[in-house]
């Protein structure tokens, strides 16, 4: 998400995270939310203050495969994304197959905290 506004923006917290079939049939809404990088030195949530300009991220990640004996993933067509503290939400487009969804902490950014590499 980026700031367009001509304030500086606190957020923080998790965006909400809901997937579709090509019905529009809700499959799954964010089963997850995850700080821990460590388990032994739980983090806290951050908040990230976006001046004018500046773009804040999360990471979404999830089990493509099912567990052992379990049927096979679904597969969606659309996720739908709520920012932090808001109600609106964003509905994209897309071609994945998850068994559960877990979504990291707002992070300043557009990598959602990813390390590249």
């Amino acid at each position: 998400m980026t700031n367009i506004g001509t304030r500086s923006c606190p957020i923080g917290g998790f965006f909400g995270v809901s997937v579709y079939d090509q019905a529009g049939q809700l499959l799954i809404a964010t089963d997850s939310r995850t700080v821990d990088v460590n388990p032994e030195v739980p983090a806290a949530v951050p908040t990230v203050v976006l001046a004018t300009g500046q773009t804040a991220s999360a990471l979404l990640e999830g089990e493509t495969g099912p567990a052992a004996g379990a049927p096979a993933c679904p597969a969606y067509t659309a996720y739908e994304i709520t920012p932090p503290s808001d109600s609106q939400s964003v509905r994209l487009p897309s071609d994945y197959s998850l068994c559960s969804i877990k979504i990291h902490p707002v992070v300043s950014g557009d990598s959602g905290g990813a390390s590249a590499g």
